[in-house]
């Protein structure tokens, strides 16, 4: 059975939106305001997507899926290719969560 990982994020986020592209809507991070588990987020004070914050805290992409993107690319590279635009050079599929998201006053 896999570990269970349970995070709270709590602080202010930013909402924006990119007119430019696909996914428009993200939610932005003040790294420097947000808290961690109730510890002070301990990253360098910047700005970063709640996706990004997500995939963090569930260690995507392990070295194993780093390993096998770069093998991917590599051989891409040799063929002369590049990857295709807009899909992802890796994936981890079936992963299961449950968000819980309470708007604070």
């Amino acid at each position: 059975m896999a570990e269970t990982i349970q995070f709270t994020l709590e602080g202010e986020v930013t909402l924006a939106y990119f007119s430019g592209e696909r996914d428009s809507r993200h939610i932005l991070i003040d790294d420097n305001g947000a808290r961690d588990d109730g510890n002070p987020a301990t990253v360098p004070a910047s700005t970063r997507r709640l996706e990004a914050y997500i995939c963090e805290k569930l260690g995507f992409p392990n070295d194993a899926e780093y390993d096998e993107m770069f093998k991917k690319l590599e051989e891409l590279r040799k063929q002369g290719l590049r990857p295709v635009e807009g899909l992802p050079d890796g994936v981890r599929e079936n992963v299961k969560l449950r968000i819980s998201v309470e708007v604070l006053p």
